[in-house]
């Protein structure tokens, strides 16, 4: 019972996350938007810039090094006399590896996508 309390919990922070990231990006759009209106607002739209341009480098930087461990995956079971097993394990890794970057490489486009 306590699990499913926490995992409830855990699923109640990503929630919340995902909504600060969407209402920062939503701040990000209305600032770019206004800031020429109001000389105020640039040192502001300046810091909410930073935040976005660091969460698109984190998630390149994280699509890059799920894309490198895929391929040496690759180049482990092609280079390498690999037992059945060990085979299937690589290939249950890069499964995950895939799951993960195709989670990542969503975000960067719903990410780039709110606010182009």
């Amino acid at each position: 019972m306590e699990i499913a309390i926490q995992d409830n919990l855990i699923h109640q922070l990503k929630a919340e996350i995902q909504n600060r990231k969407n209402m920062l990006l939503e701040n990000y759009q209305m600032l770019n938007k206004n800031q020429t209106e109001n000389s105020l607002l640039y040192d502001v739209y300046n810091e909410y810039k930073s935040y976005y341009d660091y969460i698109i480098k984190m998630n390149e930087d994280k699509k890059n090094m799920l894309e490198n461990l895929n391929k040496y995956l690759d180049e482990i079971i092609i280079e390498n006399q690999l037992t059945e097993e060990q085979i299937y394990a690589n290939k249950l890794q890069q499964q995950q590896i895939i799951r993960q970057l195709n989670k990542v490489k969503d975000e960067l486009n719903t990410i780039v996508g709110k606010v182009e």
